[in-house]
């Protein structure tokens, strides 16, 4: 018998498949590497994760997620553009299955001997049913 993945599994792919089609030249991590290497786009769950909205036979859940968007820092202009662009790519791309609750400020983040990259997290969210 064949095992089905838990929604939020089948959601978290879809988002990643999804940002792949449409935002280019991005690596797509569906869970946080150990050390990320611009230009990427990492899926992480956002706090609270999943909210109930109806239980029963069915469960159905909002589930919030990041995207964060973390180019190179080395030359914060072309950082920020880069940035701005992604975003909005991002956007329009997650428009038709996601609601965009906000858009974070680019932060710089070390990450360790590898220097420092620029992150934007993109929250959202999507009503599964199961």
């Amino acid at each position: 018998m064949p095992v089905t993945l838990p929604v939020s599994t089948q959601a978290r792919a879809a988002l990643a498949t999804l940002l792949g089609t449409n935002v280019t030249g991005y690596k797509i991590w569906t869970t946080a590497p150990a050390v990320p290497v611009a230009p990427c786009l990492v899926l992480v769950p956002d706090s609270p994760w999943m909210l109930p909205e109806r239980l029963g036979s069915g469960a159905n859940v909002a589930m919030r997620m990041k995207i964060l968007v973390v180019v190179d820092a080395r030359v914060n202009v072309n950082g920020l553009d880069k940035t701005e662009v992604a975003v909005q790519k991002i956007l329009k791309a997650v428009a038709s299955t996601w609601s965009v609750d906000q858009v974070g400020p680019p932060q710089i983040t070390e990450v360790g001997p590898q220097g420092s990259v620029l992150v934007t997290e993109i929250l959202c969210t999507a009503h599964l049913k199961e």
